[in-house]
């Protein structure tokens, strides 16, 4: 291993890593995320709807 390799480097003499996405598409993917998590919300909140109404229902129609 040279000398030269040990220790600190300039930032400004390595190599640059990964360039880093658009913020455009970041905004693009965190919407579709969004959008996937509200429909998944919105689809047990009915869920849970449907069951209530159902199970009020089977107790309103035995008379108590």
């Amino acid at each position: 291993m040279p000398i030269d390799a040990i220790g600190f480097s300039d930032p400004t003499e390595r190599e640059q890593g990964p360039k880093r996405r658009d913020p455009a598409v970041a905004g693009l993917i965190t919407t579709a995320a969004l959008v996937v998590s509200l429909a998944i919300a919105l689809t047990a909140v009915s869920f849970g709807i449907a069951r209530a109404d159902v199970a009020g229902a089977a107790i309103g129609s035995t008379g108590q």
